[in-house]
């Protein structure tokens, strides 16, 4: 029956090609984003000086008027780097569980952690020596990244090799 043989491709078709331009879309990325890695390894840790913490609270209107709010801890800190001083702010949102009112211990607790979070952060701050008031940290170790990038580049092989073999039959 050619007819199904054909709509059995061609849904094969809708199905493998998506996988496989995401497959490569999530290589590049990963890929980019090693690079970038790579690059921010070479640029100058400093030591970093808190200036000041707090934390602000939002309020957002959703679908339905449904009312959120997210709380965000905000530290400011400043740097010195070749005799200059920069000040800058790093914020991170608070997982906060409870709903729109939650328990002020709760509520303490998670502004705690996402303290700490951000503190550890801080930590490991290096600044671009092109251009100084640029500063990134490293969040996740480069395996991860790097184990990411081996799936993304099996899965988009093996889906090229599913329409391979579906054209060829």
């Amino acid at each position: 029956m050619p007819v199904m043989d054909g709509l059995f491709r061609f849904s094969l078709l809708l199905l493998f090609v998506p996988i496989l331009l995401g497959a490569i879309l999530g290589c590049g990325l990963t890929w980019a984003g090693l690079r970038r890695r790579m690059a921010m390894r070479s640029w100058l840790p400093v030591e970093v000086a808190i200036l000041s913490g707090r934390v602000e609270e939002q309020e957002h209107r959703g679908w339905y008027f449904i009312k959120t709010r997210t709380w965000d801890f905000v530290i400011d800190y400043e740097y010195t780097h070749q005799g200059q001083t920069h000040q800058a702010e790093a914020r991170l949102q608070a997982d906060v569980p409870g709903g729109p009112e939650p328990d002020p211990q709760v509520l303490d607790n998670a502004v705690a952690q996402a303290r700490q979070r951000l503190l550890d952060r801080l930590a490991d701050l290096r600044v671009n020596p092109e251009d100084p008031s640029q500063t990134a940290w490293t969040t996740e170790p480069a395996g991860r990244a790097t184990l990411r990038l081996t799936l993304f580049g099996l899965t988009a092989l093996a889906s090229l090799a599913v329409l391979i073999s579906l054209f060829s039959s």
